[in-house]
């Protein structure tokens, strides 16, 4: 937790360093981005030399190389690699797709998949959290903590998407308002706030089987509900709904790609866990 605030806030001082104060643009950007991961690393091996590097005595090196082992730690990153590139497809494609309707429309989704970010910035700390508790719980075996711990935590993930479903239902506008001065971005933004607003109740739950399946190591499962929610649900959904919604259809593709993402995990989660 600690080197994820270390890293976000040095990339967000950063970046106010870089642009702002030195009018580098995206090139003050990209510098910020990457002394934040380095400083990010540095955090961590401070972390390791003051707290762990006594553990170093009791690694052994023989059973680090235990091919079984190994080969299960690459399924999992491929897995994880897999249903990552799915992700970026997604939001490229989103993107893709925005600048092909024209400029506007291509500035009104980048501006609207802010509050996206937003959301999935807080949200992600639960996944993280998912992370460790239920590798922790199936590691040692106790499968009443694990399943009183899924069950909080989609109570926590439910209970932060509410308000800010409500703040992006009732105003969505005036946050348009922080991002961009351009009243022309806003006015033609304004007709699809309804998509941002159920954005948040409609993605807790991804978000947090993602961690779940990540800490139980199911991450095939994980992988196989990323590859139906994109070649069963969001392309076929644009390419259907796009001659008669335009830019809404693609909102509406977005929308059911990350329901049918909860939905199948939530189905898989009931065998693989």
């Amino acid at each position: 937790m600690i080197i994820a605030i270390v890293v976000n806030l040095l990339n967000l001082l950063l970046n106010l360093l870089f642009v702002l104060g030195m009018g580098m643009k995206s090139d003050g950007v990209a510098l910020g981005t990457v002394l934040a991961q380095y400083g990010g690393l540095i955090t961590g091996l401070v972390f390791f030399i003051t707290k762990y590097r006594k553990m170093v005595v009791y690694w052994a090196y023989r059973e680090m190389m235990e091919w079984k082992a190994l080969k299960r730690f690459f399924s999992v990153n491929r897995d994880i690699f897999i249903r990552t590139l799915c992700l970026i497809f997604v939001f490229s494609f989103f993107t893709s797709r925005s600048a092909r309707q024209d400029d506007t429309i291509l500035a009104v989704n980048t501006l609207l998949l802010q509050y996206f970010m937003i959301f999935s910035y807080l949200i992600d700390g639960f996944a993280y959290a998912a992370e460790a508790l239920v590798g922790k719980y199936i590691g040692e075996k106790k499968r009443t903590r694990l399943a009183t711990t899924i069950r909080y935590l989609f109570y926590w993930g439910l209970g932060i998407s509410i308000p800010f479903t409500m703040t992006y239902l009732f105003g969505g506008g005036k946050i348009l308002w922080l991002l961009t001065n351009n009243a022309t971005v806003i006015e033609q933004a304004t007709p699809y706030l309804f998509w941002i607003a159920i954005i948040p109740l409609v993605t807790f739950s991804a978000f947090l089987w993602d961690g779940i399946f990540i800490g139980a190591t199911a991450s095939k499962g994980m992988r196989n509900s990323m590859l139906i929610s994109t070649l069963l649900v969001f392309i076929p959904v644009y390419f259907a709904a796009r001659p008669f919604l335009f830019n809404h259809g693609l909102w509406l593709a977005l929308i059911l790609f990350m329901i049918s993402r909860g939905v199948t995990q939530t189905l898989i989660a009931r065998r693989e866990l």
